[in-house]
């Protein structure tokens, strides 16, 4: 892999960096993925901490079974109920959780302020 992870101190990023005079790279902020927990299928945790019960994909409901056979006949957005999947990029629901975690990337703000700034952006 040709990504390297580097820590700079401060909230300034340097545009490029040298490396021993030889090696020159242009720096891109990390952004993290949006979390999405496979128990509960809400967003901003993952399974292992989990707290909710677990939910079937398919139609949101709380399930106790492994193997619960369910009879929703389509998969259905878990957050909104739309006709996509819940892993579908234009949700704006996971629209929004990108942009929180993309603008802290870029701008020197809190996770509060980069959700009130995505929400601005996104018009949600």
């Amino acid at each position: 892999s040709e990504n390297v992870l580097i820590t700079f101190e401060g909230s300034v990023l340097p545009e490029k960096i040298q490396l021993y005079g030889l090696l020159r790279k242009t720096i891109t902020p990390y952004i993290e993925s949006v979390k999405t927990c496979r128990n509960c299928y809400k967003y901003g945790h993952v399974t292992k901490f989990s707290r909710s019960p677990k939910t079937c994909i398919n139609c949101g409901q709380a399930t106790r079974d492994k193997e619960r056979n369910c009879q929703a006949k389509a998969t259905k957005y878990l957050h909104c109920r739309q006709d996509y999947s819940t892993f579908e990029n234009n949700c704006i629901r996971i629209r929004t959780n990108k942009e929180v975690n993309t603008i802290p990337a870029y701008n020197d703000v809190s996770v509060y302020e980069a959700m009130i700034m995505a929400k601005n952006k996104l018009g949600v």
